[in-house]
Order: structure tokens, then C-alpha cells, then sequence
């Protein structure tokens, strides 16, 4: 995943993660290589999402948990 386009990416994102963000490439050319993430949600579905998108990329490289990080409550 590391190598894909931010198009891809976030497809990658909406079909294993059920979380939508804008690719970085609808923002210019500058933007590729980057997302973009609205947080308009209310804290419990801002942690689900990190935690979906933890898993997909935890998938995606060597299938391990994620980390700490991406499952840490405020």
C-alpha cells in the first residue's frame, strides 16, 4: 500500500475499511502521495474509523494487530 496512489488508496480505504477520505491528488498535484480526513463525527465513530482503518493496513502489510496507536482512546 505504501506505493499506491492516493486515488487508490482510498478506494483500498472505502472497500476493506468502510471509511471515506479524499485523495490528496483532488487537491492538486502537490496533494498526491496524501489523504484527506473530515473529522465531523463525534468521537466514537472517529475511534471506530481509526480502528478499521488500523486493521486494513495491518492486513495489508504482514497481517499483524496495529498499534497502540491506532487503538487508543483519547
Amino acid at each position: 500500500w505504501a506505493e499506491m496512489g492516493s486515488l487508490d488508496f482510498a478506494m483500498k480505504l472505502i472497500n476493506e475499511a468502510d471509511v471515506a477520505v479524499s485523495p490528496g491528488a483532488g487537491f492538486g498535484q502537490a496533494g498526491e502521495g496524501y489523504v484527506r480526513l473530515a473529522l465531523v463525527e463525534n468521537s466514537e465513530r472517529l475511534r471506530q474509523a481509526v480502528r478499521q482503518i488500523g486493521r486494513c493496513l495491518g492486513r495489508a502489510t504482514d497481517g499483524s494487530k496495529p498499534s497502540a496507536a491506532t487503538t487508543a482512546s483519547p
